[in-house]
């Protein structure tokens, strides 16, 4: 008999067990499932602090931030650039300067600096450090320069090489050169993707530096008395 209540006792004990053991596994089954759900819905957005092209995205969704961006390049380019030079001033709508706006690289880009600085805190609290990803913008720049030449004359800033001419008596001369002035590329390229990096303003202004010929009137005056001699031999 007692052989007997020994043995319930000990099943009642396996069962028990058992059930503390399934129940334990459950709630663990059930954590994991649950902080992998919250991590899907928190990492697939931007965290708090974090700013693409100047417009806050924290917390955003990916296809809500390129939304957001698209709709902001799309207010931003309403407005032409004002471009300033040597006191001269145009408006030119950005279309026509060869510039576009490469939304999905920069979100890629936004989306690996996030995933640097990651986790659950910066997701769901409020941050005061900013992660600030500018636009990234492309430029064609041949497209650029031609339009700026149409818009500013460039081409008559452009050096003067010297050359050789016959003057009324038939003498052979050599022109004058000229020093010119060009546009600084770098200079343009760098306050294009500061403006349009961040869509903050639509003023830039074109600094020009100096341009020297690729033929002076020394070069040519040297090799003047022989071209005199192969033209009287002809």
């Amino acid at each position: 008999m007692k052989e007997t209540k020994a043995h319930n006792t000990n099943k009642s004990l396996s069962v028990r067990f058992i059930d503390i053991a399934v129940l334990i596994t459950f709630i663990a089954i059930t954590v994991l499932i649950f902080t992998f759900l919250i991590k899907i819905f928190v990492y697939s957005r931007f965290i708090a602090g974090t700013e693409i092209g100047g417009i806050d995205v924290s917390r955003k969704t990916i296809s809500e931030a390129e939304s957001l961006l698209e709709t902001a390049i799309t207010n931003y380019s309403k407005t032409p650039l004002v471009i300033k030079m040597d006191g001269t001033t145009k408006e030119i709508p950005i279309k026509d300067l060869g510039i576009t706006f490469s939304t999905a690289n920069t979100i890629q880009k936004a989306k690996i600096l996030n995933e640097k600085h990651a986790n659950i805190l910066k997701y769901i609290t409020s941050s005061k450090e900013k992660l600030e990803t500018p636009l990234i913008i492309s430029i064609d720049q041949d497209i650029l320069v031609n339009k700026l030449n149409e818009e500013f004359s460039l081409s008559s800033l452009k050096a003067v090489n010297a050359w050789y001419k016959f003057d009324n008596y038939g003498k052979l001369q050599v022109t004058d050169s000229k020093d010119g002035l060009v546009i600084d590329k770098e200079s343009l390229i760098k306050s294009l993707n500061s403006a349009l990096g961040n869509l903050a303003g639509h003023t830039i202004t074109i600094s020009l530096t100096a341009s020297k010929p690729t033929l002076t009137k020394e070069n040519l005056e040297m090799q003047k008395a022989t071209i005199v001699e192969a033209l009287k031999h002809k």
